[in-house]
């Protein structure tokens, strides 16, 4: 009853307010929706790891509870006796967001990484966070790496698939002035490789996509793990149409899928033939590599230009973020929140090539 008289009383005095004083209320309901919807989140995800008393590091059942830590989150024990690891854990241990402080910001900087806010100089001043910026940057790279160990959704149908290539980067590394350089070159001004053509100054990146507009962008250590990483999210029995790489064929082998070459325009103008005519799929439509080339573009246009250069370690984490920015779950938690598997990914591709 108290309740329904405060939200009656709210909204008479709101009648009484002045554009101005308007908007600034808004301003502040804004925030405190955007701190409601990051704690409300990570409750549920904490209720339901409670109620399930699931280990997140063994998988071992019926832990016992344990007390509360400093937060006043439940504790459980996992019980070495009973089969299980003997350690401890509540309802964000393996998440992102273990150990991490201010779950009433978690909303609101995840909501301003999805508007596409790439600068955490701007953030941090004009942000109104309230935290350092190094704080902001952690929180950056820990949503970029929960991005990353997302399990993508399996392409089917008629796939395009391609390679493309970015230029190694260990940008913010100080190993060149400390004497242990992460790679054996010298380092170089950001745009420039020492090397010209393919090289291994070269990461090389799949990347495919379907139809339906499911897509796949994987950061690889060499060109021959392509049809691997390829396979990891290509269903059988699609049709996939490659630029004709030995690599792709043993990929629509391997997945039983029907593979089919698009000859690249210089290619066809070089046909003494003449140009052929184009390959069509069961329905009449066209098969090319328009959609594949057009997500390459994007990704260069994303990677080189708006966020100026990506260190190669923190790579497939904004390649993930271009593609989680059109998902409401990204502005819920919901995305960062998900299991993350213990699948190993190609951060660090200095260590794989010599």
């Amino acid at each position: 009853m108290m309740e329904d008289n405060v939200y009656e009383l709210v909204l008479r005095l709101l009648e009484e307010l002045n554009p101005d004083e308007l908007a600034e209320v808004e301003r502040h309901v804004q925030a405190k929706r955007q701190a409601q919807t990051g704690r409300s989140a990570i409750a549920n995800h904490a209720r339901d790891r409670n109620a399930s008393r699931i280990c997140p590091r063994c998988g071992f059942r019926g832990a016992h509870r344990h007390g509360v830590d400093a937060r006043g989150r439940q504790r459980f024990l996992c019980v070495r006796k009973k089969g299980g690891c003997g350690r401890t854990f509540n309802g964000l241990t393996a998440t992102p967001f273990a150990r991490m402080r201010k779950p009433e910001l978690w909303a609101r900087f995840i909501r301003a990484m999805a508007a596409g806010h790439l600068s955490i100089d701007n953030l941090h001043r004009f942000g109104g966070f309230g935290v350092a910026r190094c704080t902001l940057w952690r929180w950056r790279t820990v949503i970029l790496r929960a991005l990353a160990d997302a399990d993508p959704k399996p392409l089917g149908g008629v796939v395009e698939a391609d390679e493309t290539f970015f230029r190694d980067s260990f940008k913010g590394s100080r190993g060149w002035k400390r004497g242990k350089p992460p790679a054996r070159r010298p380092p170089r001004r950001r745009g420039k490789a020492t090397q010209r053509g393919l090289s291994r100054q070269q990461v090389p990146v799949i990347t495919a996509v379907d139809r339906g507009g499911a897509k796949l962008e994987r950061v690889v250590g060499r060109r021959d793990d392509i049809p691997d990483a390829l396979l990891e999210g290509l269903a059988n029995g699609t049709v996939l149409c490659t630029d004709g790489w030995k690599g792709f064929a043993r990929a629509a082998r391997d997945s039983e899928s029907s593979h089919v070459v698009i000859p690249s325009p210089a290619t066809q103008r070089k046909s003494p033939e003449g140009r052929p005519e184009p390959k069509l799929d069961d329905e009449g439509g066209k098969l090319s590599l328009a959609r594949v080339n057009a997500l390459h573009q994007h990704l260069k246009s994303f990677v080189n230009r708006s966020a100026k250069g990506v260190s190669t370690r923190h790579l497939q984490g904004y390649l993930d973020w271009t593609e989680a920015v059109r998902k409401p779950a990204l502005s819920d938690c919901q995305v960062v929140l998900a299991p993350r598997p213990q699948r190993q990914l190609a951060r660090s591709l200095a260590t794989q090539r010599d």
